[in-house]
């Protein structure tokens, strides 16, 4: 374990790189990024307290995305054995740890089932999901997407509702609603769901490769959750980094 100094600029991960160390923010700001050929694209922002590259270390994949300093940093930074014995030792940590692994092992289940369903129909079936007393409506918040979403929203009854990419002919996990995207893409090909938490409605990431915004607060694989609830209201969700064509309004009645 030992501390580390970081100068606004300064790379901190590089996407492809082992995850051999996981980092925990001091003080200062990180801002988390992907590639798309030569375009950097910004998914978000980690603050004082947050951990970075901890999934990475855990599952044992290389870096998925790249991370530099915004402002100067301070951060430590854990081997492997240092930061489970850390999470070990302090029950917050390993609630949100077990919470994030919960959340990949609930949708890896789900995948399962519905590409189980797929194989034996032929064509994705949701008529098995579960019926909400509460609808939510989803409405394109700009003129880029204006023309593949319907004016009047696409009213969301179900219980996971999933958004993203038009799949290429060979490609299958259908989502629910698609959009076509352009290369390099910003939209995965199951991006983001709408869900209900014990009758709290939410947005789920679904292990896209470059996060979902929602209301401000950025989630996914490279971020402290997959789930955040849904206010009553109007909703901001932007599928595909900050500056993503793919923004959403999502109004919960």
């Amino acid at each position: 374990m030992k501390e580390i100094q970081f100068e606004p600029g300064e790379v901190i991960l590089h996407e492809g790189d082992p995850s051999e160390t996981v980092f925990q923010l001091l003080s200062g700001q990180v801002e988390v990024y992907g590639k798309r050929k030569e375009q950097i694209v910004v998914l978000g922002h980690l603050e004082v307290g947050d951990y970075l590259g901890e999934m990475g270390l855990i599952d044992e994949q290389p870096r998925s995305t790249s991370a530099r300093a915004v402002t100067d940093v301070a951060a430590v930074e854990l081997e492997r054995w240092e930061f489970i014995r850390l999470v070990s030792e302090q029950p917050a940590s390993a609630y949100r740890l077990i919470s994030r692994l919960a959340q990949h092992l609930r949708r890896m289940n789900k995948d399962l089932l519905s590409l189980a369903d797929d194989l034996e129909d032929g064509v994705p079936d949701h008529s098995t999901q579960h019926e909400m007393p509460q609808a939510v409506t989803l409405y394109a918040a700009i003129d880029d997407i204006a023309g593949h979403v319907p004016k009047e929203g696409v009213t969301i009854a179900t219980f996971g509702f999933s958004i993203g990419r038009l799949p290429e002919p060979a490609e299958r996990a259908w989502a629910d609603f698609q959009l076509p995207d352009s290369v390099p893409s910003r939209l995965s090909l199951r991006h983001f769901a709408v869900v209900s938490l014990e009758g709290v409605w939410a947005v789920q990431d679904l292990d896209s490769e470059l996060g979902t915004e929602v209301n401000g607060t950025v989630i996914g694989r490279d971020f402290n959750s997959d789930f955040l609830e849904l206010k009553s209201g109007d909703n901001a969700v932007v599928a595909g980094g900050s500056d993503s064509p793919f923004c959403f309004r999502l109004s919960v009645a």
